[in-house]
């Protein structure tokens, strides 16, 4: 670091120099940039007669008769005989000067600053050199560049901890938790938020994330953290199994997430959106009455998930439906049998419609056996209660038809029914 340890000598900057030639509008702002940043480290003793740069020093020099040497080593000596002519300095504080340059690469826009400093009272010592380049896909103001680069040259630079935006995870499987920092990874706390949608889940990680580049750049009275009141953002911290070898999460509720990991206290910290998708199978099972035909209907269906999101799902599979009832003898008896599609839609945690499609073999059996064309369609009202998942509950109706010898459409319901994924 610069500054010694407590006790010890401290710095007191005398001279800065900012050079902005990529950017010359922003010169101006530089300087403030540098010196409240080093403001907050150091002492600054502005030397009025020379804070512009070098050209004004070498005049002032040439004016006190004080000899100009071409060498690095005695340049610094008189600009720190400079420091002794025109500025006072706190007891006991060594005079340091400081020089910066800003570039911005012409080809990508990436802008990068570079920091010169020296302790005057040590000639012979080389200059501490530091520089801080815009990171990839991120833009920074000027001032977060400085500040970012004056930390990293006074030892105080933040580790790095980098989040995926966005993850995707199975109900009741491990969610493996991943993360590009210079910490190892198990001494990260990982939280886990629930959300009352997507929406909000990204507004939660936009604000962890911003509160994170707030704390890198600004004090931390300055950086309101959105951990300290969740329930503003739409979000409720979730107690979860967390495995520690691997670093993993097991969520026993499908939905929206935000996980959250930080360290160090809180001072660094990083969010990603989290989905938690059902399980890849899906059963299902309904019995219930045919009230118009005084008859007794079954239903049982196997989905395979393949696609699903945030607010819906889809699935293919089977369905087998029969429908048992009067006169008796014969015994009056449908099924169908065929591929079916699933289609799940889900405006609350607990709270889904369902709607599958089948189509296949008819059978129908009364005073004689036909066999031909059924199709059923199924509409369902579902609760998952989040205690009980993967188990559901349903109630149904079903809409039957045949393409026998007299077509026919019935409808079956209210059937009350159960499922469960795995």
């Amino acid at each position: 670091m610069l500054i010694s340890s407590p006790g010890a000598a401290r710095g007191a900057l005398v001279f800065t120099h900012v050079d902005s030639q990529s950017e010359p509008a922003a010169k101006e702002l530089l300087s403030e940039s540098l010196l409240r940043s080093l403001s907050s480290r150091m002492a600054v003793v502005p030397c009025q007669e020379a804070m512009e740069d070098e050209i004004a020093l070498l005049k002032l020099l040439r004016e006190r008769d004080v000899r100009q040497e071409s060498d690095a080593p005695e340049r610094v000596r008189l600009l720190g005989k400079l420091g002794k002519y025109g500025c006072k300095l706190p007891e006991g504080a060594e005079p340091w000067a400081a020089w910066l340059t800003a570039y911005v690469d012409s080809r990508s826009g990436r802008r990068e600053i570079a920091l010169r400093m020296r302790n005057l009272d040590q000639a012979q010592a080389g200059p501490r050199f530091t520089s801080f380049a815009e990171p990839p896909d991120t833009r920074l103001s000027w001032s977060e560049l400085v500040e970012r680069c004056v930390q990293r040259s006074f030892g105080e630079e933040l580790p790095q901890l980098d989040l995926e935006p966005t993850i995707r995870g199975r109900l009741l499987n491990p969610i493996l938790l991943k993360a590009k920092t210079d910490l190892p990874v198990q001494s990260l706390e990982w939280k886990l938020y629930e959300c009352v949608d997507r929406d909000w889940c990204e507004k939660f990680r936009t604000a962890v994330v911003e509160h994170d580049r707030c704390r890198r750049t600004r004090p931390a009275a300055e950086c309101p953290d959105p951990e300290a009141a969740p329930e503003n953002w739409g979000v409720e911290r979730r107690e979860v199994k967390w495995q520690a070898n691997p670093p993993a999460v097991g969520v026993e509720v499908a939905g929206d997430y935000t996980l959250v990991a930080s360290a160090k206290g809180g001072s660094v910290s990083g969010a990603q959106y989290l989905v938690v998708q059902p399980p890849p199978n899906a059963m299902r099972m309904f019995v219930g009455p045919a009230l118009a035909q005084l008859a007794l209907v079954a239903l049982v269906s196997y989905y395979r998930i393949f696609y699903s999101d945030s607010t819906s799902y889809f699935g293919a599979g089977v369905d087998i439906g029969s429908r048992v009832g009067w006169p008796f003898p014969p015994l009056d008896a449908k099924a169908v049998i065929g591929p079916s599609f699933l289609m799940v839609f889900v405006p609350q945690n607990q709270i889904s419609v369902e709607m599958s499609f089948a189509f296949g073999l008819g059978y129908e059996k009364g005073e004689e056996v036909k066999l031909g064309f059924g199709q059923l369609i199924r509409l369902s009202a579902v609760w998952r209660p989040k205690s009980l998942q993967p188990l559901s509950f349903y109630a149904t109706a079903v809409a039957a038809g045949g393409t026998w010898s007299q077509p026919y459409l019935e409808i079956y319901g209210p059937l009350a029914g159960f499922g469960w994924e795995f």
